[in-house]
């Protein structure tokens, strides 16, 4: 088919569409007839009024391509062609202009972003990380500064997996001795009925694990969710430094479970507070009057 075909130019100086005919298929000898007659064109169901600026890829930039070469009648594009496929791929008019001038001109329709367009990707050394010491990889910050590279690349290179972050939690020093005691813990808690074809550990189940745990009465700064027009708090302390302590003694075992694997027994015995209720000796500034108060 010849390229060299005129296009008829509108008041504002681009390409447009002076013939009519269907977009599906090149039109032969004998639909000369009906070629001034209007036929629509498919509507994309995804396309709105309000057009949004979108890039089409190559296949969409070949397909577009075959429909206004099958579009050609006399050398001119068929009426309403650009506008048709322009709503059908949700782009503006001037896109598809600009596609059929660069086919008539070029013979091709690939985009300049083919080969090697757009901003080259940072890439991350994992080796120059391990080279860092320890005490410059506890925050982003401190990590950037150490690879000299920004911050929000670190936050993509979490993101996509390339970086993971680690929290790293103290352990007991054990010496010798403690391992031999836990080892002989251990060895102390045989089931004689299992031993020896089958020796197994005691299930425990008749013993109870008790641990205390201090707890402060308050804290230096709390924060809440108040509604509109609502008291704010006021807490006073003598001391920000010397905060009142409770301690907690915490009981439990090991859960219970049915024939059924259902739970009858959720560990949990109770929690237990470390103070006696005494009534008070003298009169107090701090309690007025009051008869109880609470000692630990």
């Amino acid at each position: 088919m010849d390229f060299d075909m005129s296009v008829e130019k509108e008041e504002d100086g681009m390409a447009d569409d002076t013939e009519d005919a269907s977009l599906h298929g090149v039109m032969s000898d004998g639909q000369e007839e009906e070629a001034n007659a209007k036929t629509e064109f498919p509507i994309n169901a995804n396309a709105t009024l309000n057009k949004q600026q979108r890039f089409l890829s190559n296949e969409e930039r070949r397909s577009v391509c075959r429909l206004l070469l099958n579009s050609v009648y006399n050398g001119k594009l068929k009426e309403g062609t650009t506008k048709n496929i322009a709503t059908f791929y949700y782009v503006s008019r001037r896109v598809i202009q600009r596609i059929w001038r660069q086919l008539r001109e070029t013979k091709e329709t690939l985009h300049k972003k083919t080969k090697n367009c757009g901003r080259k990707r940072i890439g991350l050394d994992i080796e120059r990380i391990r080279e860092i010491p320890l005490s410059k990889q506890t925050t982003l910050r401190s990590l950037s500064h150490a690879l000299e590279i920004n911050k929000t690349s670190l936050i993509r290179f979490h993101k996509n997996g390339i970086i993971r972050r680690h929290s790293n939690a103290i352990k007991p020093f054990l010496k010798d001795e403690n391992m031999k005691s836990r080892l002989r813990f251990c060895l102390s808690k045989p089931d004689n009925q299992t031993i020896p074809h089958n020796p197994m550990f005691k299930s425990m189940h008749n013993i109870v694990f008790i641990d205390e745990k201090w707890f402060y009465m308050t804290k230096n700064s709390m924060n809440y969710y108040l509604a509109v027009g609502e008291e704010e708090p006021h807490q006073t302390c003598r001391s920000k430094n010397f905060i009142c302590k409770v301690m907690i003694l915490c009981a439990m075992a090991r859960p219970r479970f049915n024939s059924n694997s259902n739970e009858t027994f959720d560990v949990k015995i109770g929690i237990f507070p470390f103070v006696t209720k005494e009534p008070i000796k003298r009169r107090c500034r701090d309690y007025g009057n009051k008869t109880n108060i609470f000692n630990k």
